[in-house]
């Protein structure tokens, strides 16, 4: 879900204008809902949990919509987009016998309708109140600082707010150059460097590269699309302290590895 929802709304936010608006709603659904979006299919339940992800923004042209969940197709101009980012939320839908539609009018906005079977199980206390965390997997993180690079300013910003609220004191860099000269005006206090590959003036890689040859112990985390983009990620993953996570990000995924190289960073 984390990962649907961080890709609808960055795609959302993009369609937007200054004063535009993004909703996100969750409702029960029927089988017969989704027969209204689409008389064919078979519904596999009767009860479902629908979740909308809606924005007023410029919408998509009608002729497109039907390509919209093949892989590599974007709507976004060259450059701009993997057109992964749908595809891989249409996978995760199916892989949960769920359903997913879209509704778009050009210039009016978009709208994601997304349907999952609703479960007969009723959640123990436990699952309510959230996994908990066992004593040697908390890490004690008020203190500590991570450079985060990346040049799109609104994953940056969501990220740079994810990780705040994990407790983490974030260094915010939006290219190469920059996330360099930060790093040297702080490197006593950071301990902990998430960079995407693709930033202007350097990349990820020659980022890494400066910064351990100053502090060889340095936690580095690359980010990006493909990992055949780094010509040489099977040699730098044998670095203990670096890792490579792949896009679409995960954010749990991210906290949690930021947490590790925390952890090893006190043992």
């Amino acid at each position: 879900l984390d990962q649907i929802i961080l890709n609808l709304v960055s795609n959302a936010r993009d369609a937007i204008e200054d004063n535009g608006r993004i909703d996100i709603k969750v409702s029960t659904g029927s089988s017969e809902d989704i027969l209204e979006h689409n008389s064919i299919v078979k519904p596999n339940a009767d009860k479902y949990c629908l979740l909308t992800v809606s924005d007023n923004g410029s919408g998509i042209d009608e002729e497109k919509l039907d390509k919209i969940f093949e892989p590599f197709f974007t709507t976004k101009s060259a450059g701009t987009g993997t057109g992964l980012g749908l595809a891989t939320i249409y996978g995760i839908v199916k892989q949960n016998n769920g359903y997913i539609f879209c509704e778009s009018k050009k210039g009016r906005g978009t709208t994601f309708y997304i349907y999952f079977p609703e479960s007969d199980e009723k959640p123990s206390e436990k699952q309510l109140i959230g996994k908990e965390t066992k004593p040697d997997e908390q890490v004690s993180s008020t203190d500590k600082k991570i450079l985060l690079c990346e040049d799109d300013e609104g994953v940056r910003n969501v990220l740079s707010k994810m990780l705040g609220a994990a407790g983490f004191n974030i260094i915010e860099a939006a290219d190469g150059e920059e996330g360099l000269r930060k790093f040297k005006e702080n490197k006593d206090d950071i301990f902990c460097v998430v960079s995407d590959y693709v930033i202007p003036f350097k990349n990820g890689i020659e980022l890494y590269e400066d910064i351990t040859s100053m502090s060889p112990d340095m936690g580095f985390i690359l980010v990006s699309g493909y990992s055949h983009d780094v010509d040489n990620i099977a040699e730098l993953n044998e670095n203990r302290n670096f890792s490579f996570l792949k896009k679409p990000l995960k954010p749990e995924l991210l906290k949690r590895t930021i947490m590790d190289i925390a952890k090893h960073g006190n043992d």
